[in-house]
């Protein structure tokens, strides 16, 4: 029996699968075709719920695993859209709050071509002059409200740290829960050290963070895991902090937009750690190693989790879990990258501004 059709032996069965809990950066992708001018305002779009917390949390649900996602959203087109993958998807969104208040995050997306050289893509915070916005954390009053929730995780992930955040990792830490962090800043040092303590797992970027992030801290964690860019990443164990395991990118057979690939080995890794029985070192190397091939098979698409929207749960787990590479590029030549979006036009654009003091600017 392969490791695919063990899962879904695991799921049929009476035993449940672990939930997965977390907080942090949600929000609405906007991703404009190749050649896109970023002030043209009649480009057509395809838009997906993203943010790093967001595409781990969804990434794990649609792989099967109980996820409850504890977050504070805009009452505006780009929250609900949010919302709804999330529950088209499987997950618990009752810790979901849409407040009205604030904005959802927009993000968005430009996709380069091979022929323009650089990166495959680049990123916009701001349209025609006016800041999209930006992560709002939390509150005290949500966090009280999952406690139950956050008390039977078996996992809890986090990528944003305020201190209403820092609450629910201790709750969830109190209780057991795996402790995953990937910070993308450090804004608060004092805090920043606070969580550490409950930390299990800590992911960052080298090229974000490693001028901020003093080697005494690292030594503190049980498992850190650098990222490397597209050469790869390094992991280190809290009892050899010394000892570095280089573990390199796996090549991607068809690269249309690398956007996401973090995010795919943190859920991969994860998703690892839940079917698995323990955490030992071997085991924490395989999840990263898996988390890799999925990264690397998600390029092959659009967005941050195109492999989802391109193909069913069930073929992403057979030729994830148990087929090669080579057979993975047999597949994917007869999959076009952006399958299973709906090309948004201009003239029924969602998109929600918020202005600089003043009402929402709906465009369209």
């Amino acid at each position: 029996m392969n490791l695919w059709q063990r899962h879904e032996v695991t799921r049929d069965s009476s035993i449940s699968l672990p939930r997965i809990s977390g907080t942090g950066f949600a929000a609405l992708d906007l991703i404009f075709p190749y050649g896109s001018d970023p002030e043209e305002t009649e480009a057509a779009y395809l838009a997906a719920a993203g943010g790093t917390c967001a595409n781990i949390l969804l990434t794990l649900v649609q792989l099967g695993l109980r996820v409850s996602f504890l977050s504070r959203l805009g009452h505006d087109p780009a929250g609900m859209e949010i919302s709804i993958a999330f529950r088209r998807a499987g997950a618990d969104v009752s810790p979901i709050h849409h407040d009205k208040t604030i904005f959802s995050p927009v993000i968005l997306q430009y996709l380069r071509s091979s022929d323009q050289g650089g990166h495959d893509h680049w990123f916009s915070r701001s349209y025609r002059g006016r800041k999209l916005p930006r992560y709002v954390s939390v509150t005290n009053d949500q966090v009280e409200s999952a406690i139950p929730i956050l008390e039977q995780s078996w996992a809890f992930v986090f990528d944003r740290l305020t201190v209403e955040t820092l609450n629910a990792v201790r709750t969830a830490h109190a209780s057991g829960a795996l402790i995953l962090f990937e910070p993308s800043s450090i804004e608060d040092v004092s805090l920043f050290r606070s969580a550490l303590a409950y930390v299990d797992i800590l992911k960052f970027s080298s090229k974000r963070l490693d001028d901020q992030l003093s080697k005494a801290w690292l030594t503190e964690v049980p498992v850190v895991i650098r990222t490397l860019g597209e050469i790869g990443l390094e992991v280190s164990f809290r009892d050899r902090p010394d000892l570095y395991h280089y573990l390199p990118a796996i090549n991607a057979p068809r690269i249309t937009d690398s956007c996401g690939s973090g995010d795919m080995v943190t859920a991969g890794l994860l998703f690892w750690l839940a079917i698995q029985e323990g955490r030992d070192q071997q085991i924490m190397l395989q999840g990263i190693r898996k988390g890799q091939k999925l990264a690397a098979m998600n390029c092959a698409f659009v967005g941050a989790r195109g492999i989802f929207h391109a193909m069913d749960v069930a073929s992403i787990k057979h030729f994830w879990l148990d087929a090669s590479m080579q057979a993975w590029l047999r597949e994917i030549r007869r999959i076009n990258p952006t399958a299973g979006y709906t090309r948004i036009e201009r003239e029924s654009i969602f998109l929600t501004l918020a202005p600089h003091g003043g009402s929402p600017l709906v465009l369209g």
